[in-house]
């Protein structure tokens, strides 16, 4: 307890030194002509961090502009509804790294609205999706990937990020962010102890990814990564692509994981499967769900408890 007061006054403490973590804020719920403040989420992984920060507090709204099953934002554009939903809004939060494409579209049409960025001051990783040759995916995310928060290690400053932007952008709650934020952490701390026995027993097994944002949990998990291949709705895979990681695992089938998806990749990992021996591990990307508080952490969970079965 202790420990959490300490956070929240040294969290406060910072914001009043440097007002981190916001940009361009309007003036906020006791000025912005309407009686709450507003706040307004990307997309799913985003909305539940900040459902625990600012969840149940009385003055407070929070939104999503997009529908919990519409999964990543490759390619996503803003609907009119959309626009009239941040014209409205306070803050908007976002992942960041490149994964919303539209925020210059946003900045030219909502020119006051406050912007706090989840993945700020974060290492992201290099993206590998595509990296052999003959393979391409439609989307395009830069250099980087923007999957943070499938990181549970990164997952704590994605929630101080938050956690301090608003706190920033509304003063009035700033308490009461910071509050939830410290107490949302420790059941992260939890996770991350369950996270480094799972890293402990896969130990020695290398991975092969068929969606680029299980790069963090590969990483998270101390799994070296033979390969990447992105596959999407847009993104095709060839004869030449699996052939290309059948070579990659060798014999070596049993010791290498297939870290796919239910929805594009998990035919093709059970293809490779069965030529190489290697376990299939069907993972949630933690984008979709039914806006549970403790939706992140169940399926981080869920995703652990798959690995360990597969290599049982």
């Amino acid at each position: 307890m202790k420990n959490k007061y300490v956070f929240v006054f040294v969290m406060l403490l910072c914001i009043s030194l440097a007002g981190v973590g916001v940009i361009a804020i309007s003036a906020g719920s006791s000025e912005s002509g309407h009686g709450e403040f507003r706040i307004v989420t990307s997309f799913y992984p985003v909305y539940v961090a900040v459902e625990n920060i600012a969840g149940g507090i009385e003055g407070v709204e929070l939104s999503n502009m997009t529908e919990p099953k519409t999964g990543c934002l490759h390619d996503y554009q803003p609907s009119t509804k959309d626009m009239v939903l941040l014209n409205e809004a306070d803050v908007f939060v976002i992942n960041g790294g490149g994964m919303e494409t539209f925020m210059e579209d946003v900045a030219s049409r909502v020119p006051g609205l406050g912007i706090v960025t989840a993945s700020d001051n974060m290492e992201l990783l290099e993206n590998r999706s595509g990296s052999h040759e003959g393979h391409e995916t439609e989307h395009d995310h830069g250099d980087k990937n923007a999957h943070v928060w499938m990181s549970l290690a990164r997952y704590e400053t994605f929630v101080d990020n938050i956690a301090s932007g608003l706190a920033g952008a509304d003063p009035v709650h700033a308490l009461a962010y910071l509050d939830n934020a410290a107490d949302y952490k420790r059941s992260v701390a939890e996770l991350s102890g369950e996270t480094d026995g799972v890293r402990e027993f896969v130990k020695g097994r290398r991975a092969v990814l068929f969606q680029e944002s299980f790069m963090y949990l590969a990483e998270d998990l101390g799994l070296p990564v033979l390969e990447v291949l992105d596959l999407d709705g847009e993104a095709a895979v060839s004869a030449g692509d699996i052939s290309h990681i059948i070579d990659l695992i060798g014999s070596d089938g049993e010791d290498t994981l297939l870290l796919c998806e239910e929805r594009y990749s998990r035919s093709i990992a059970e293809t490779i499967s069965q030529a190489t021996g290697a376990p299939v591990c069907v993972l949630d990307t933690l984008t979709e769900g039914d806006y549970a508080v403790d939706s992140y952490l169940t399926s981080y969970r869920s995703n652990l408890k798959k690995i360990t079965e597969a290599v049982k």
